[in-house]
Parts: C-alpha cells; structure tokens; sequence
C-alpha cells in the first residue's frame, strides 16, 4: 500500500517522466529502499527534504507539502515484521479505515483494547 508520501514522490515523479531508479539515484539509494519508503516500509532520511527541493524546484507550496508528508510517514512507520499475516492483515485493514472512522467508532475500538489489557496510547 503506497503511503501519501509516496504518492507524493510518484507525482513528482510522473510530473517529470522519470522512473523510480531515477528518483533513486537523485536520493542517493537503491531503488528497492525508494520502493520500500514510498510503501511505508521504510523511513524516509531527514536529508531527502534538502535534497528533493533543491534537484526538483519545489515551490514553497510543494515544499510545505513534502514537509507534512514526510512528518507523517516519520511518525507513522511501524515494523510489521514479527507479526503473523493475519495481524499483519487486520493491522493494515484498521490503519486504511481508521481515517475515515468515526470518533464513536474509534472510542469502541479503544475500549476493547482496554479491556483486554493492551496497551492503548493517546495521540
């Protein structure tokens, strides 16, 4: 599943005909660790900003939106590995509704876990 940061570089990308192999080498890494960032299996490194400002041109504008993307995808990035495909399956279910969820919804979630005694952080 491609994260809004990858869809952010896939943009600029397309919006310049250029492949992910050539992203990569602007970036400085594999093409793989490119992939693997953009599908949220990977962070991307603090230094890319720079980076993808200065080769691309970015407006002001496009600049703001590479920095809450990528703050995001930072925040966001967690290690499946460990887990079995089914957690890993309601894990990846839960995270591409919970946006669209409602806070009643999220409540009950939050209370089921409680119950049973997982850990449950407050963001």
């Amino acid at each position: 599943m491609i994260t809004p940061f990858g869809k952010y570089l896939r943009n600029i990308r397309m919006d310049r005909g250029e492949k992910l192999k050539d992203m990569a080498v602007v970036l400085g890494v594999s093409a793989t660790f490119l992939s693997n960032v953009e599908t949220g299996k990977s962070k991307p490194p603090k230094k890319w900003k720079d980076i993808l400002v200065s080769h691309y041109g970015l407006s002001k504008e496009k600049e703001k939106e590479l920095v809450c993307c990528m703050s995001d995808v930072r925040r966001t990035v967690i290690r499946l590995n460990g887990f079995s495909a089914e957690d890993r399956k309601i894990i990846t279910e839960l995270t591409d509704q919970i946006v669209e969820m409602g806070q009643e919804k999220k409540r009950e979630i939050r209370k089921l876990l409680t119950e049973k005694g997982e850990k449950c952080y407050d963001r």
